[in-house]
């Protein structure tokens, strides 16, 4: 016999897809419109898991590849995501062992414990990608997959991905200190900027989230988790004790509070005078952002008395359109200039606007911050290992895309300036689309309106006057009235 029958089939189907690799590329750069791929694809990993039908695999299985035309009894079992097989020839009885993913060793003596590859991979893009284990099961079970329980998932991510984030997250902050004492060691010094979150919105949060940036770097060096209850149960203490607990720890991890020069902050003061107080040495900046935004808010707030007068209950913002006349709005040494000077040039705005400052920012708090969000959600509360571990997780996440851009791995894309914002796009499109179905609802009303008629509006009522008598324009069918309006378009 001959020994070709016997060769297994799956060479042989490898053979077909690589010898029609060339071919499929020839056929996509003959079409005209196919475009290369991007920079940022070139070079990234193969996919390591491809979805597949299990009606599709299993049929593949059941067939031998030692015997022409036998099958197997297969046994299947899930395993979470991840799938066994085993089986049987009925012909030539040969044994057959397979697994969709390969198993990981673990600590745990018993060899009930199977830790497959896939099931520890799906928790972990999971957790680094803030989707969580309901958004996981809810996209798994609505494209038909398996899944895991919500007690397996929780357990995966207690034992293996949360002590594996820690792990690196020391490793990590331990390189960064090292590469800043460093720098303290060649006389430089550090500049930083910090900035706090709250778990919750308004002035009821039960944690306070603080990072602490270095300024030149935009990495993150060292963060504050703290609760009201620290601070004798005040949410608004929370932020300025953070700080200061923050500076205290990580002077300590770089030698002391010299080696850092300055810290820029909001413009807040209470944290001016913790500054003032218990670091002399360390020069206080105030971000230009919140300084300018603040002096903004104290020129429209409290300025406008409406509400007195029933009749401006009515308007809720301006009628009139935007002034086209290019000349000076405010006269000049008017009592309205003189108004306006008084409230920016106050004492405190002269004295503050001495320490904001000009290069450093904290810009990159807030980003961070916004990160954080995405993975300890506002709407839900966790505890205290819960935000410890998010927390770490975010500066893992964000050291790792400021590194990547410093180098060059990540290419920088520069948002374009947005000619108007998305509210306004999304005001004209609704619009537009209510005029629509107004010209339609006008079109298709009928010549003689009925009471019960859904297509009238409040402009028709049987009171109404009656019209004056003369010659009316004669009445268009709804027909003719979309005929017409189609011959003017």
């Amino acid at each position: 016999m001959s020994p070709l029958p016997l060769l297994s089939s799956l060479p042989f189907i490898l053979f077909l897809l690589l010898s029609a690799i060339p071919l499929v590329e020839k056929e996509l750069r003959a079409d005209p419109l196919w475009t290369p791929q991007s920079a940022i694809m070139k070079g990234s990993p193969l996919s390591e898991y491809l979805p597949v039908s299990k009606e599709s695999l299993l049929s593949l299985l059941r067939q031998c590849t030692i015997c022409v035309g036998g099958e197997r009894n297969l046994d299947v079992r899930m395993h979470g995501i991840a799938m066994s097989c085993t089986g049987e020839c009925t012909q030539c009885g040969a044994k057959f062992n397979w697994k969709s993913s390969r198993m990981l060793p673990t600590k745990n003596e018993s060899n009930k414990e199977k830790l497959f590859k896939i099931n520890p991979d799906f928790v972990t893009g999971a957790v680094l990608t803030s989707v969580g284990g309901r958004k996981l099961h809810q996209v798994l079970f609505q494209s038909g997959m398996s899944t895991f329980s919500t007690p397996t998932f929780h357990r995966l991510k207690k034992h293996y991905v949360i002590p594996a984030i820690e792990e690196y997250f020391y490793r990590s902050q331990a390189i960064l200190i090292d590469e800043i004492n460093e720098r303290v060691s060649k006389g430089e010094k550090i500049n930083l900027s910090g900035d706090g979150q709250f778990d919750s919105r308004g002035y009821c949060g039960a944690w306070c989230r603080y990072f602490i940036l270095c300024a030149d770097t935009g990495r993150a060096l060292h963060y504050i988790l703290m609760h009201k209850n620290e601070t004798g149960g005040s949410s608004m203490k929370m932020e300025v004790a953070a700080l200061e607990r923050g500076l205290n720890e990580l002077s300590y991890m770089i030698g002391g509070t010299e080696a850092i020069e300055s810290i820029v902050t909001d413009r807040h003061g209470a944290v001016t005078t913790m500054m003032q107080k218990k670091f002399p040495g360390i020069k206080h900046y105030f971000d230009p952002w919140h300084f300018f935004c603040n002096i903004t808010l104290a020129l429209i707030t409290g300025q406008h008395t409406f509400d007195k007068d029933p009749t401006f209950k009515q308007f809720k913002a301006c009628t009139y359109s935007a002034p086209t006349n290019p000349a000076i709005y405010i006269p000049k040494g008017g009592r309205i200039v003189k108004r306006l000077e008084d409230m920016v040039f106050t004492a405190k705005n002269t004295e503050d606007i001495k320490s904001v400052s000009w290069l450093l920012h904290t810009s990159p708090c807030e980003s961070i911050n916004a990160l954080a969000t995405r993975y300890a959600s506002k709407e839900y509360y966790f505890s205290r290992s819960g935000h410890e571990h998010r927390t770490k997780t975010t500066i893992v996440h964000w050291n790792f895309l400021k590194e990547s851009i410093m180098n060059g791995s990540i290419p920088v894309v520069v948002r374009k300036r947005m000619v108007e914002s998305p509210h306004t796009t999304e005001k004209k499109r609704q619009n537009a689309k209510r005029e629509q179905r107004k010209l339609w609802e006008k079109l298709t009303r009928p010549v003689v309106p009925a009471e019960g008629d859904p297509n009238l509006d409040d402009e028709w009522s049987e009171e109404e006057e009656e019209e004056d008598d003369g010659v009316l324009p004669p009445l268009l069918s709804p027909q003719l009235q979309l005929c017409q309006l189609a011959d003017q378009n």
